[in-house]
């Protein structure tokens, strides 16, 4: 653990724990969504009433968007384990979580603005903007920080996807 916090690749470091804290933040939640909907649905009430709004503006009981919703979540936790495992070989995979993220900021924020004026939709659109920048933030100062071999890095990259040389 103190190799980790007192590595000196700082930047690749914050990576990964920023990283580690978001997949987390996806995979527990569609975990949750999977196994609990009714319970994730009342926690979504009681957020809906911290800000002063009574009750969510649609109905929830439909599974194609609980399951879209789920798998959706499921993505972002994988790939944010993915780029972990081996950010250099694995750095392709960052348009397409920052666009799934991005998208989904853009869609509440235009729910909020121009649908249902639902304060939670503002409050999610904007949390996923933040989300959507820590991705590209951190991913891409850690990417340009590594250095041309893999030793020092704690985690070191698995490498296991790397060509074997002749």
């Amino acid at each position: 653990m103190q190799r980790f916090f007192l590595q000196p690749n700082r930047a690749y470091r914050d990576f990964q724990l920023v990283y580690g804290l978001l997949a987390l933040n996806f995979l527990i939640p569609a975990t949750t969504y999977l196994l609990d909907p009714v319970g994730t649905h009342e926690r979504l009430l009681g957020l809906c009433a911290l800000v002063g709004e009574d009750g969510w503006p649609s109905s929830e009981s439909s599974h194609l968007w609980r399951f879209l919703g789920i798998s959706d979540v499921y993505v972002l936790g994988f790939l944010c384990v993915w780029l972990m495992l081996d950010l250099r070989r694995h750095i392709a995979a960052l348009p397409g979580l920052a666009l799934l993220k991005a998208l989904t900021s853009l869609q509440f924020l235009w729910g909020f603005a121009f649908g249902s004026g639902h304060r939670l939709f503002l409050g999610i659109g904007l949390f996923d903007g933040l989300t959507t920048a820590l991705f590209l933030g951190f991913a891409l100062r850690a990417w340009r920080a590594l250095p041309t071999a893999d030793e020092g890095l704690v985690p070191r990259p698995i490498g296991w996807l790397k060509r074997p040389t002749t």
